[in-house]
């Protein structure tokens, strides 16, 4: 159990954890370790010139004040941890992921708990074909303010498969899987993705969010569930009907749009799969618990 101080600034100072520049980490590992308080769970700062390489497996972080996690130019195993808010935060949830190359994002659970008004609980900046972002449990309570539940910006071939992101609370905004899609330069992979806003909420709610409908065509999109009450998504412009969506996602003629029954709001396992059938996706042939798929 790491512990930091109960502290109440947004200083990186007082990280839980903390690695910076000139201090190269090769090969680290952090796993199965409890990470606590602090302004950071954990920081680490590498450079383009000499990446970070870091494992961090099986940890469970909480009651960081400012960003639980936050990493920069790291190549990074990030898997099967559990991210939760705790009451007494910021008023902002964030976790950053910068740079993120030659990296795996799989079987984490995170989840905020209705405390933060401004929500980025998966949240990523410059991401290429290396990297898979997949088998993923995002649960977001926000009562006061925006969730974006998994932010993608500037992707180069990126994985995004197989995750699941359910939506609730009293908050005026939330979005499910926003992505820039706004240039030619950017693209990526997403299939097989789970999206559901509790139907009742009221306001904004886009299951799918897309910057722009030039460049959708750069993309990879399919078997994909997006379901909300009053929306598919957004694609340079709100679309209510699946019919709609797929006039701009041309690639998506899979897609759904099917309010799931969750096992609870803690546990995205599905009752039932009707309707959401889906092929397996190279390169992600487990599911989050580590069975095979079948489809």
């Amino acid at each position: 159990h790491i512990m930091g101080y109960a502290i109440s600034t947004t200083s990186n100072a007082y990280a839980v954890i903390y690695s910076y520049t000139n201090a190269k980490l090769d090969n680290v590992r952090f796993i199965g370790n409890h990470i606590e308080g602090g302004s950071y769970g954990i920081y680490i700062y590498g450079s383009s010139s000499s990446r970070n390489k870091v494992l961090f497996d099986s940890n469970y972080i909480e009651s960081s004040y400012y960003y639980p996690l936050y990493f920069y130019y790291t190549d990074l195993d990030f898997l099967h941890n559990t991210v939760m808010e705790a009451q007494g935060h910021y008023n902002y949830f964030y976790t950053y992921f910068y740079y993120a190359y030659n990296s795996r994002f799989e079987g984490n659970h995170i989840q905020t708990n209705g405390y933060s008004s401004y929500q980025y609980p998966f949240r990523f900046y410059y991401s290429d074909s290396t990297t898979y972002i997949c088998n993923n449990e995002i649960v977001c309570k926000n009562n006061s303010g925006t969730t974006y539940a998994m932010y993608v910006y500037y992707t180069y071939g990126t994985h995004i498969v197989n995750n699941s992101i359910y939506c609730y609370g009293t908050g005026s905004t939330h979005y499910g899987l926003y992505l820039y899609t706004g240039s030619t330069a950017y693209n990526g992979h997403v299939r097989n993705n789970n999206v559901v806003i509790d139907p009742n909420i009221s306001g904004t709610t886009y299951p799918c969010y897309m910057t722009s409908n030039a460049y959708v065509t750069n993309w990879d999109i399919d078997y994909n569930n997006w379901y909300s009450k009053n929306y598919v998504g957004y694609v340079g412009t709100a679309v209510a009907s699946l019919t709609d969506y797929q006039k701009y996602v041309t690639t998506a003629v899979n897609e759904s749009n099917v309010n799931v029954v969750f096992s609870d709001t803690t546990d995205l396992h599905q009752r039932s799969y009707v309707n959401l059938k889906c092929p397996v996706y190279q390169g992600v042939n487990n599911d989050k618990d580590g069975e095979m798929r079948l489809t």
